[in-house]
């Protein structure tokens, strides 16, 4: 019997393969794939009613001597078992260049397929104004790889964040009411619920059990069971734009 050529070093990813399709090390259980006739890519959100998102940033060395800042997302149902994984990716020179760019977050599946991309301009941050320069409002894009599938964006209200999720066809589906000025000054729970004409039908809000694998404590998107795939897709960018906006300060905001 023929001995196996080594062609690559262990331990050393080929430059061949790109590492976007490269899933995190297996250290989370897999959700076993839905029988949902949808979207492909988007099975993993049938039959679920909360998405926890746990995320690390890595500055991983590259062959040229810069830094690549790679930020890693695990995406779990409420049972802990793992949907999706993610990244953002940017260089050293882009992370601080003060040259307008466009952020990326790139959801994959467990087939290596990539669900969704959700996208935002880099100045979308606007810091200590609670919601009341509409000149700045932040938006961001959530889209398949078959199209979009609408836009989330903040709408002006004195001393609040509150968010428009807006559909494909323009039709605003859901709106989210953020936190007093009060609670975004971590004197409470940031606590984002999401409403449906004047029915409250889930959150975005941080978690308080954190994650050992992660450096961050992780952060939880709620909606109903039965919601259409395309509309939870919606509402997970817009847990990511939340989670830019609010999140990401090295707090939990829980008391």
């Amino acid at each position: 019997m023929e001995k196996a050529v080594i062609t690559i070093q262990p331990g050393v990813v080929s430059p061949t393969i790109p590492l976007e399709t490269i899933p995190p090390k297996p250290e989370y259980t897999w959700m076993p794939r839905p029988p949902v006739d949808c979207l492909q890519g988007l099975e993993y959100l049938g039959p679920v009613d909360t998405v926890k998102i746990h995320y690390k940033i890595n500055p991983i060395e590259i062959a040229d001597d810069f830094k690549l800042f790679t930020t890693r997302y695990i995406l779990e149902n409420a049972k802990g078992e793992q949907m999706y994984y993610g990244h953002e990716k940017r260089t050293c020179c882009e992370e601080f260049s003060c040259s307008p760019k466009i952020n990326k977050i790139h959801i994959f599946d467990c087939f290596k397929r990539e669900a969704l991309t959700i996208s935002w301009p880099s100045g979308t941050r606007c810091g200590g104004c609670f919601g009341c320069c509409p000149s700045s409002e932040p938006r961001c894009t959530v889209s398949t790889q078959f199209g979009d599938l609408g836009t989330v964006k903040q709408t002006s209200a004195c001393c609040q964040f509150n968010f428009d999720v807006i559909d494909d066809s323009g039709n605003t589906v859901f709106q989210i009411d953020g936190p007093s000025a009060c609670h975004l000054l971590k004197c409470g729970k940031r606590e984002f619920k999401i409403r449906q004409g004047t029915t409250v039908i889930g959150k975005v809000a941080m978690t308080k059990i954190g994650n050992p694998i992660t450096c961050h404590k992780p952060f939880a998107v709620t909606f109903p069971k039965e919601m259409n795939v395309k509309h939870k897709g919606l509402l997970l960018g817009a847990a990511f734009l939340i989670s830019y906006l609010q999140f990401q300060d090295g707090t939990t905001g829980l008391e």
